[in-house]
């Protein structure tokens, strides 16, 4: 995913083809497609792993704040 991210930060979305983010990656295509079935499906994989870093990053403040062990998401 951080070849697709850096590549859709440089280009956009639609100024990306789904062979520049395997030649990034180097990788062929048919591994990029075991990933993602569609490009559609790129912005979305890197949109959660930025949510997924937001959410790791409050749950750290959490417990940094109560100075508690680590929280589990939904507890």
């Amino acid at each position: 995913m951080a070849a697709a991210r850096k590549l859709f930060a440089e280009r956009g979305v639609s100024g990306v083809t789904t062979q520049q983010i395997a030649d990034r990656a180097d990788v062929v295509i048919g591994t990029l497609y075991r990933y993602a079935a569609t490009k559609a499906e790129l912005p979305i994989m890197v949109q959660n792993e930025k949510f997924a870093a937001a959410i790791d990053d409050g749950l750290a403040a959490a417990n940094a704040a109560a100075g508690q062990g680590a929280l589990e998401p939904g507890v």
